[in-house]
């Protein structure tokens, strides 16, 4: 049957053990509940086996029902976890470079802990913003965007602006990359002091700083 055929293509594609499983629609010739099933047994084959898994289909209900899950999340409803456990999903954590953390100046009204992370992306997967705190999305090259920055076309705040300047230091992404895992991260707390011009932002290692 089928449903045979689909559970040793499966036990073969994990045999060897590889790091990556391509699923190339798995269930394309499946009735929706045998695909459900299908896809479970490819999602814990593949964790057991600690294998990353890819997967390409035009299934309109998987991708329906990950779009329900996006809403959910971004509602405040579930966290990312719950997410992964429901699915049997697992991150590629090692796949991200931690490059930089900040912190917001002590006075300001709403204050942030936030870590920044690069990473490569995966060759036939395309980035969503979540269009809530993120409402637009694009590529650009650091160099681009500092420039369109410094000509008020884009509004950089401090933090995003000394990133891309030290990302822009590199060719490529795989630079980027190498970099990010000789890094050693030190957290910046800016400081707002204030002068005859008014208030300003100063950063670590700047004039006035330890004042």
């Amino acid at each position: 049957s089928v449903g045979q055929q689909q559970r040793v293509a499966v036990a073969r594609a994990v045999a060897c053990g590889p790091a990556l499983v391509l699923a190339d629609e798995p269930t394309a010739s499946l009735d929706p509940e045998n695909a459900a099933n299908a896809m479970d047994l490819i999602q814990h084959a593949c964790r057991d086996a600690g294998a990353a898994l890819l997967c390409v289909s035009h299934d309109p209900s998987m991708a329906e029902r990950f779009e329900r899950w996006r809403r959910a999340l971004n509602r405040n409803e579930v966290r990312f976890a719950d997410i992964a456990a429901a699915e049997s999903l697992s991150f590629a954590l090692d796949e991200l470079g931690y490059v930089a953390h900040w912190i917001t100046p002590e006075g300001e009204p709403r204050r942030y802990d936030t870590r920044f992370f690069v990473a490569v992306l995966p060759d036939g997967q395309e980035a969503l913003h979540d269009d809530v705190e993120v409402v637009a999305s694009g590529w650009i090259r650091p160099e681009e965007a500092l420039s369109r920055g410094a000509r008020g076309e884009i509004e950089l705040w401090a933090p995003t602006m000394k990133n891309l300047e030290a990302i822009a230091r590199f060719s490529t992404a795989a630079e980027v990359m190498a970099a990010a895992e000789r890094a050693s991260v030190q957290t910046v707390i800016p400081r707002l002091v204030e002068d005859e011009g008014g208030m300003r932002i100063v950063l670590p290692g700047d004039e006035g700083y330890e004042q």
